[in-house]
């Protein structure tokens, strides 16, 4: 397993992950039409994470297994202006077949370490509610700080805002 700073080259794999891993996280969450959808634009996704990329709004780390990106984290500073959580976990996703093996948590190691590089000791993470990968952020010390009501594909939802409060103590934990 290698983790290593994601480049625009890394882009399709990285869209094409997000892709999968919504159609195996959210089925059931996200309505099906909602997840066939992001399917059929996975060119607009391409674009979108490349140019976020490009302009250096999001920073990002790949996972390969041998030459296979196998798993991401897209992370920056917060986008809503937070005045408590500066940095914020914008995405993370292994494909199911990667997962429950460490691979997140080394991901999230990065993360935190480039946060911490950055001059951010607090991070803020987005959930649905109803997602059962909640438990990976309760059992690395995340705590529900925050919720809020959202609208996916014309469904009601509720996320909730997982906050870490020292960046440097969950360094020491994730070790």
């Amino acid at each position: 397993m290698n983790i290593r700073v994601a480049t625009v080259v890394d882009v399709p794999h990285i869209a094409y992950i997000n892709v999968e891993t919504w159609l195996t996280t959210y089925r059931g969450i996200v309505p099906d039409k909602f997840l066939k959808e992001r399917k059929e634009k996975i060119e607009e996704i391409v674009a979108r994470i490349g140019k976020k990329l490009k302009e250096n709004n999001m920073k990002g780390l790949v996972c390969e297994e041998g030459d296979k990106i196998v798993g991401f984290a897209t992370y920056g500073r917060e986008r809503d202006d937070d005045l408590e959580y500066k940095g914020e976990l914008y995405a993370i996703y292994v494909l199911e077949t990667y997962q429950k093996k460490g691979l997140g948590k080394e991901i999230l190691k990065g993360v935190v370490r480039n946060l911490i590089s950055m001059g951010i000791n607090k991070m803020l993470i987005w959930v649905l509610e109803e997602n059962k990968s909640c438990r990976f952020y309760e059992k690395s010390g995340g705590k529900i700080v925050k919720r809020r009501n959202i609208n996916i594909g014309g469904k009601k939802l509720k996320e909730v805002g997982y906050g870490w409060n020292n960046l440097k103590e969950l360094q020491r934990t994730l070790k």
